[in-house]
């Protein structure tokens, strides 16, 4: 009695490894009738998610140490997979000899569910949903490793908008927030893939690509954001224009770790405003040169 009303779901197999006993918690959890399972296999649950190692594993234990404990992911009748948390034990009679192993798990989905939230907190912005400070530092870091094995180049974006302050005093902090996510919005549908476009704070901004060979390819970048800022942002009754300066450092030249990075772009950043805004600038000022002298010819040309 005390095993069939247990919360958790409990299965008894025979040496040839045929299930003997499954409990009412067991039936729930994975839909299967008692009949339905009696004299079968627990391979008859496997979700394919695991490797062959992986089963060979959990065998060696429980010859070892007749005990095994462990996250595994199954499949319920309904073809749903699942991840458990389960414990199998050999059980041995009054003479020693092994007669069976007891299987003994809970259903652990709305704990990975919980996680999986817990994890996309800590790593988004919870007002444009992109990347957040965190997330876009690990980013960075994956980049630099990259670089280093592959002798990939890349570069790190500053965006900081143009007296956004003023958004928010005059016409108040939600109206600022939407706009914030607006741009956001804008700013994540004109970047193509392999870009990862994060808000660190307030209002800045950081982009992050791992494929720029040149500095030009930055500052085409840097332009398309600037040159997609341009159009004005409608909320409610009010139509807003957003400019804004961004600070380029590129990798591995201006810096090989985050925090480098991180510092050469806010002192570019820091250039751009000096420079009048609604501009942009290289961690090297010679590089700023060059690529403004090559989209000013570019205009002229047009």
């Amino acid at each position: 009695m005390a095993i069939e009303q247990s919360p958790e779901s409990i299965m008894i197999t025979n040496l040839e490894a045929r299930i003997e006993y499954v409990n009412e918690a067991f039936v729930k959890a994975t839909g299967y009738q008692r009949e339905e399972v009696l004299g079968r296999q627990p391979s008859l649950f496997k979700s394919g998610h695991h490797s062959a190692q992986f089963y060979q594993s959990m065998f060696d234990s429980l010859q070892k140490t007749d005990e095994w404990s462990g996250e595994i992911w199954n499949r319920r009748k309904s073809g749903e997979i699942y991840p458990q948390w389960q414990t199998i034990r050999a059980i041995r009679d009054e003479q020693g000899e092994l007669t069976h192993y007891v299987a003994v798990f809970s259903d652990i989905s709305a704990i990975k569910h919980s996680q999986q939230e817990l994890d996309y907190l800590a790593h988004h912005d919870p007002l444009t949903s992109l990347p957040n400070r965190l997330l876009f530092g690990e980013r960075i870091e994956q980049a630099l490793q990259r670089a280093r094995q592959d002798g990939r180049r890349g570069a790190l974006l500053l965006v900081d908008l143009d007296h956004f302050k003023i958004v928010n005093e005059s016409l108040g902090h939600n109206t600022g927030d939407q706009l914030l996510k607006l741009i956001g919005e804008r700013l994540h549908n004109a970047l193509g893939q392999g870009v990862t476009l994060a808000r660190l704070g307030g209002d800045e901004f950081g982009l992050l690509s791992g494929d720029c060979a040149q500095a030009e390819h930055a500052s085409l970048l840097a332009q398309r954001l600037l040159d997609c800022l341009e159009q004005p942002f409608s909320i409610g009754d009010e139509t807003l224009f957003v400019g804004a300066s961004i600070g380029i450092s590129l990798f591995p030249d201006d810096g090989d770790s985050v925090e480098k990075l991180l510092r050469n772009a806010d002192s570019a950043l820091f250039r751009a405003k000096s420079s009048g805004r609604q501009t942009f600038s290289f961690y090297s000022q010679e590089m700023t040169a060059q690529a403004r002298q090559r989209i000013k010819l570019e205009a002229e040309l047009r």
